[in-house]
Protein backbone atom coordinates (compact mmCIF):
# COMPACT_ATOMS: atom_id res chain seq x y z
CA UNK A 1 0.00 0.00 0.00
CA UNK A 2 2.82 2.02 0.08
CA UNK A 3 3.17 4.59 -2.76
CA UNK A 4 0.38 2.89 -4.33
CA UNK A 5 2.13 -0.37 -5.18
CA UNK A 6 -0.92 -2.61 -3.33
CA UNK A 7 -4.89 -2.05 -3.29
CA UNK A 8 -4.73 -4.75 0.10
CA UNK A 9 -1.12 -7.01 0.57
CA UNK A 10 0.44 -8.55 3.54
CA UNK A 11 1.84 -11.90 4.69
CA UNK A 12 -1.02 -14.68 5.88
CA UNK A 13 -0.28 -17.17 8.37
CA UNK A 14 -1.99 -20.16 9.51
CA UNK A 15 -0.47 -21.78 12.48
CA UNK A 16 -3.27 -24.77 12.01
CA UNK A 17 -2.05 -25.66 9.07
CA UNK A 18 1.53 -24.81 9.16
CA UNK A 19 1.47 -22.00 6.16
CA UNK A 20 2.63 -18.89 5.19
CA UNK A 21 1.32 -16.97 1.75
CA UNK A 22 1.62 -13.44 0.51
CA UNK A 23 -1.41 -11.64 -1.20
CA UNK A 24 -0.95 -8.31 -3.14
CA UNK A 25 -3.58 -7.00 -4.54
CA UNK A 26 -4.31 -4.47 -7.82
CA UNK A 27 -0.51 -3.91 -8.23
CA UNK A 28 0.55 -1.75 -10.97
CA UNK A 29 3.39 -4.21 -11.21
CA UNK A 30 4.13 -7.26 -9.61
CA UNK A 31 7.92 -6.83 -9.45
CA UNK A 32 8.13 -3.32 -8.67
CA UNK A 33 5.70 -4.09 -5.11
CA UNK A 34 7.59 -7.17 -4.62
CA UNK A 35 10.53 -4.75 -4.31
CA UNK A 36 8.91 -2.32 -2.35
CA UNK A 37 7.92 -5.13 0.60
CA UNK A 38 11.35 -6.47 0.61
CA UNK A 39 13.38 -3.41 1.00
CA UNK A 40 11.25 -2.45 3.55
CA UNK A 41 11.72 -5.61 5.35
CA UNK A 42 15.50 -5.51 4.86
CA UNK A 43 15.72 -1.79 6.51
CA UNK A 44 12.70 -2.12 8.95
CA UNK A 45 13.26 -1.82 12.62
CA UNK A 46 13.92 -4.29 15.00
CA UNK A 47 10.89 -2.82 17.30
CA UNK A 48 10.56 -5.63 20.17
CA UNK A 49 6.18 -4.56 20.34
CA UNK A 50 6.21 -6.12 16.99
CA UNK A 51 6.87 -9.66 18.79
CA UNK A 52 3.90 -8.59 20.96
CA UNK A 53 1.73 -7.95 17.86
CA UNK A 54 3.41 -11.33 16.65
CA UNK A 55 2.27 -13.13 19.50
CA UNK A 56 -1.10 -11.46 19.31
CA UNK A 57 -1.55 -12.56 15.91
CA UNK A 58 -1.67 -16.53 16.98
CA UNK A 59 -4.78 -15.72 18.76
CA UNK A 60 -6.73 -14.14 15.99
CA UNK A 61 -9.21 -16.74 16.28
CA UNK A 62 -9.47 -16.32 20.18
CA UNK A 63 -13.54 -16.80 20.77
CA UNK A 64 -14.32 -15.12 23.87
CA UNK A 65 -15.85 -11.97 22.14
CA UNK A 66 -17.57 -14.26 19.31
CA UNK A 67 -21.26 -15.61 19.48
CA UNK A 68 -21.88 -18.75 21.04
CA UNK A 69 -23.07 -20.24 17.73
CA UNK A 70 -19.95 -18.78 16.54
CA UNK A 71 -17.67 -20.47 19.17
CA UNK A 72 -19.56 -23.75 18.91
CA UNK A 73 -18.98 -23.67 15.44
CA UNK A 74 -15.08 -23.41 15.68
CA UNK A 75 -14.89 -25.98 18.55
CA UNK A 76 -16.79 -28.50 16.18
CA UNK A 77 -14.21 -27.67 13.49
CA UNK A 78 -11.04 -28.35 15.59
CA UNK A 79 -12.63 -31.81 17.21
CA UNK A 80 -13.40 -32.38 13.48
CA UNK A 81 -9.53 -31.90 12.61
CA UNK A 82 -8.53 -33.69 15.47
CA UNK A 83 -7.58 -30.75 17.88
CA UNK A 84 -9.15 -30.90 20.89
CA UNK A 85 -9.18 -28.13 23.62
CA UNK A 86 -6.52 -29.42 25.63
CA UNK A 87 -4.09 -29.03 21.98
CA UNK A 88 -5.53 -25.74 21.72
CA UNK A 89 -5.06 -24.32 24.95
CA UNK A 90 -1.43 -26.08 25.10
CA UNK A 91 -0.16 -24.25 21.66
CA UNK A 92 -1.72 -20.78 23.58
CA UNK A 93 0.26 -21.62 26.34
CA UNK A 94 3.33 -22.48 24.49
CA UNK A 95 2.95 -18.95 22.53
CA UNK A 96 2.62 -17.16 26.10
CA UNK A 97 5.65 -18.86 27.19
CA UNK A 98 7.77 -17.51 24.69
CA UNK A 99 7.41 -13.89 26.12
CA UNK A 100 9.44 -15.10 28.91
CA UNK A 101 12.64 -15.31 26.96
CA UNK A 102 14.68 -12.48 26.97
CA UNK A 103 15.98 -13.14 23.48
CA UNK A 104 13.00 -13.51 21.93
CA UNK A 105 12.81 -10.23 19.73
CA UNK A 106 16.50 -11.12 18.55
CA UNK A 107 15.44 -14.64 17.18
CA UNK A 108 12.46 -13.83 15.91
CA UNK A 109 13.87 -10.93 13.89
CA UNK A 110 16.70 -13.27 13.04
CA UNK A 111 13.91 -15.60 11.21
CA UNK A 112 12.55 -13.33 9.14
CA UNK A 113 14.42 -13.41 6.02
CA UNK A 114 13.96 -17.14 6.22
CA UNK A 115 10.15 -17.08 6.49
CA UNK A 116 9.34 -14.22 4.18
CA UNK A 117 12.12 -15.38 1.88
CA UNK A 118 9.22 -18.76 1.37
CA UNK A 119 6.93 -16.37 0.20
CA UNK A 120 8.39 -13.23 -1.32
CA UNK A 121 11.03 -14.44 -4.35
CA UNK A 122 14.10 -12.82 -5.01
CA UNK A 123 14.51 -12.68 -0.66
CA UNK A 124 17.02 -14.81 0.37
CA UNK A 125 15.26 -18.19 -0.70
CA UNK A 126 15.15 -19.65 -4.26
CA UNK A 127 11.40 -20.82 -5.22
CA UNK A 128 12.69 -24.09 -6.12
CA UNK A 129 14.17 -24.93 -2.97
CA UNK A 130 10.81 -24.45 -0.78
CA UNK A 131 9.20 -27.98 -0.03
CA UNK A 132 5.56 -27.95 -1.13
CA UNK A 133 5.86 -23.72 -2.65
CA UNK A 134 3.64 -22.49 -4.89
CA UNK A 135 3.15 -19.77 -6.60
CA UNK A 136 0.75 -17.56 -8.74
CA UNK A 137 -0.33 -14.60 -10.02
CA UNK A 138 -3.51 -13.47 -11.46
CA UNK A 139 -3.57 -10.97 -14.12
CA UNK A 140 -2.79 -9.53 -17.67
CA UNK A 141 -0.06 -10.63 -19.90
CA UNK A 142 1.68 -7.54 -19.40
CA UNK A 143 1.53 -8.13 -15.81
CA UNK A 144 2.78 -11.76 -16.03
CA UNK A 145 5.45 -11.04 -18.38
CA UNK A 146 6.90 -8.21 -16.19
CA UNK A 147 6.59 -11.13 -13.02
CA UNK A 148 8.33 -14.13 -15.38
CA UNK A 149 11.15 -11.28 -16.68
CA UNK A 150 11.45 -10.47 -12.90
CA UNK A 151 11.11 -13.94 -11.61
CA UNK A 152 14.15 -14.98 -14.44
CA UNK A 153 16.38 -11.96 -12.69
CA UNK A 154 15.76 -13.06 -9.06
CA UNK A 155 15.74 -17.05 -9.43
CA UNK A 156 17.53 -18.16 -12.81
CA UNK A 157 17.05 -17.65 -16.28
CA UNK A 158 15.50 -21.49 -16.46
CA UNK A 159 12.78 -19.95 -14.76
CA UNK A 160 9.10 -20.36 -16.45
CA UNK A 161 6.10 -18.78 -15.41
CA UNK A 162 3.33 -20.88 -16.37
CA UNK A 163 -0.22 -19.69 -17.96
CA UNK A 164 -3.33 -21.29 -17.81
CA UNK A 165 -6.40 -19.66 -19.28
CA UNK A 166 -10.29 -19.94 -18.93
CA UNK A 167 -10.40 -21.85 -22.36
CA UNK A 168 -7.50 -24.53 -20.16
CA UNK A 169 -10.51 -25.75 -17.85
CA UNK A 170 -13.73 -27.61 -19.09
CA UNK A 171 -16.56 -29.42 -17.40
CA UNK A 172 -16.12 -32.90 -17.06
CA UNK A 173 -19.61 -33.78 -16.13
CA UNK A 174 -22.79 -32.63 -17.62
CA UNK A 175 -25.01 -29.74 -15.69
Amino acid sequence: MGAGLAYSNGLRISANDGLVGYYAERCPELPQTLQFVIDELRRGPRNPAYVDYAIAQAFMEFRSASSYESRGEAIANDLADGLPPSTVRAFRQAILDLRSNPNLASEVFDQLPKVYGQVLPGYNVRGADVPGGIYFAIGPEKQLKLYEDYLKNVEGKATTLARLYPRDFWMVTGW
